[in-house]
């Protein structure tokens, strides 16, 4: 059996589904979506610009320079006699819709010399726009630094939360913090783990938890709206240290973190496991309260009858949560005056094989239900998400989470923000009174 059947897998993706845009949260787009006349050019010559009463302002952006493989690309190139980064079709480009505003106006002039404008524009029915430049001149930038940071002590902090991860694998926190409105901190939840149970087909059990894998930093770029750290997975296995030959790009915000992942299966796994099979992530709630929310998206809770069915009866889940081959589930929590929210998304497809989120309100009780004799014994009480993997058919799967605030439990807003690109403004329709726009 190939070992990366067994294990949640991670790696970068750029499009995803959300039904309304939080304000928490940036949103992405490729740069092989812009105008061609970006590629190949100054990263640091490509701006962005929205309109502030009559005139353009410069807005944040954060260019992540990837290769094919989605690694970041740390190497600069000789352009124009000294070595630039180089915007390439792989690259990933960050931006907020906060900072949007509304369409350019003909007479609008240009804070910069460019011969190019691509303008970009936020979902939904009222859209609002910005537009990147690339600007033949390179001048300073007065945008603020994200306050946003990355210690010694495996934390990472912004002024609304705090992500401490474990020595080994920074997908695995030891505690999350969140700022309460007067200031003081509050624990979302500590000492997070998984156990990997793998009920074999005429063979025994597979067991692992976190002690059995680790996330090693390879790579880590700062910029405008926050980290994005790059990392590469290994199984231990006695005194050996494998690699997977996988990685993923795990990204921490001012007010959010986004965690894309896939699961490699080799082969169809219904073929070779048995019902009860799958992955449970757990932790201590710390000082939160989870909410049995009415909300559409809410992780529906764990049942050992429905899973025990057979992956195609926690397939039938996917009713409510799912619209245009995309599939939502939300687990909402309260700290003393905040809410939390973890925001799951999976293809529809990979849901209806049983890929679905449930939510499981007592680890213990949930492990010892399911005859999981391994798995540990807990000192306090645990809760956690569930994952049936027995559905999953041979390939690639995909599966992301996002944790966010959000004001209000049933607000529907989800994560990441989306952008269309749109007109393209050339050299002939800019002149020194302004773009003209069609």
């Amino acid at each position: 059996m190939k070992l990366s059947l067994i294990f949640i897998v991670l790696a970068s993706l750029f499009a995803e589904y959300s039904l309304g845009d939080s304000d928490y949260c940036p949103g992405y787009i490729k740069s092989s979506k812009l105008w061609d006349v970006f590629l190949g050019k100054p990263i640091a010559k490509v701006r962005l610009f929205t309109m502030k009463g009559d005139r353009l302002v410069e807005a944040p952006i954060q260019i992540l320079p990837l290769s094919g493989r989605s690694d970041i690309r740390n190497k600069k190139v000789f352009a124009g006699g000294k070595r630039e980064k180089l915007l390439s079709s792989y690259d990933r480009i960050t931006m907020s819709r906060s900072s949007f505003s509304s369409r350019i106006r003909k007479e609008t002039l240009l804070p910069c010399e460019s011969k190019a404008l691509q303008e970009i524009s936020t979902a939904g029915k009222k859209p609002k726009y910005a537009y990147l430049a690339l600007c033949k001149e390179l001048r300073a930038s007065f945008l603020p630094e994200p306050v946003i940071s990355y210690d010694s002590a495996n934390t990472v902090k912004s002024e609304l939360f705090k992500f401490k991860h474990v020595p080994n694998n920074i997908m695995l926190f030891e505690e999350i913090a969140l700022r309460g409105k007067g200031g003081r901190w509050y624990s979302a939840g500590s000492a997070g783990d998984l156990w990997l149970h793998l009920d074999v087909k005429s063979f025994f059990d597979i067991n692992l938890n976190k002690s059995d894998l680790s996330a090693d930093l390879q790579a880590r770029s700062k910029g405008a709206f926050g980290i994005v750290h790059q990392l590469k997975f290994f199984i231990h296995i006695l005194f050996f240290k494998i690699d997977l030959e996988m990685s993923t790009l795990f990204s921490f915000f001012e007010k959010s973190g986004h965690v894309p992942m896939k699961i490699d299966v080799p082969v169809n796994a219904w073929t070779r496991l048995n019902p009860g099979s799958g992955i449970l992530l757990h932790w201590n709630p710390g000082d939160t309260r989870y909410l049995d929310t009415k909300s559409r998206y809410a992780i529906p809770e764990v049942a050992k009858n429905r899973i025990m069915k057979g992956y195609l009866e926690s397939g039938k889940l996917v009713k409510k949560h799912c619209r245009y081959g995309h599939c939502r589930f939300d687990l909402n929590s309260r700290t003393k005056d905040r809410f939390l929210r973890i925001q799951v998304s999976i293809p529809e497809k990979n849901a209806r094989q049983g890929l679905v989120p449930q939510y499981v309100p007592d680890a213990e009780v949930f492990v010892k239900e399911m005859g999981w004799d391994a798995a540990p014994r807990f000192k306090s009480k645990r809760i956690g998400i569930f994952f049936d993997n027995t559905g999953l058919a041979k390939g690639l799967h995909d599966l992301t989470y996002w944790f966010y605030p959000v004001d209000d439990p049933y607000d529907i807003s989800g994560c990441p923000a989306r952008f269309g690109v749109g007109q393209k403004i050339g050299n002939s329709q800019i002149s020194p009174s302004g773009p003209s726009i069609k």
